[in-house]
């Protein structure tokens, strides 16, 4: 098996939506196109999209965004999603893109990496513990505005 790891750019766009389709289906690219019509997610300098390829095809899907902080503090990369296709799972495709976005914090100086998970996803949990990351009580607090 052949796993390959790219940080997507404009120029990815076709391949994302090729990833999105087996995902979510025509909503989820069509959610694409209207988000990048607004905001250009692929050409951020604080958010990265990472697409796992396996033999030449998409395979998972990591959102990350860089959180600095307003003092000496080098801040983290947040993982904010991470999807594997189901074809693909159990094969090592969300431990790469996890590697890589460990490696990417390294390399840019920042403090570490961190995520959400939900307490009943015992699989993730059981890969994030695998991967070093150590779990902190916490709240999610959020407030949705709709427009």
């Amino acid at each position: 098996m052949s796993l390959s790891i790219l940080r997507l750019t404009p120029h990815d766009a076709a391949l994302l939506e090729v990833f999105l389709l087996a995902d979510g289906g025509e909503a989820a690219v069509a959610g694409l196109r209207a988000a990048r019509a607004r905001h250009d997610l692929l050409a951020a300098d604080t958010f990265w999209l990472l697409l796992a390829v396996v033999d030449g095809q998409p395979a998972g899907l990591a959102a990350v965004a860089r959180v600095p902080k307003a003092d000496a503090r080098g801040g983290f990369l947040f993982v904010d999603e991470l999807s594997v296709l189901p074809a693909y799972r159990r094969r090592g495709v969300a431990t790469a893109l996890l590697r890589q976005v460990i490696d990417t914090a390294a390399a840019l100086g920042l403090a570490g990496v961190r995520l959400l998970v939900r307490p009943d996803n015992a699989a993730a949990r059981q890969l994030y513990a695998a991967l070093g990351f150590d779990e902190h009580a916490t709240l999610l607090c959020q407030r949705r505005i709709v427009p």
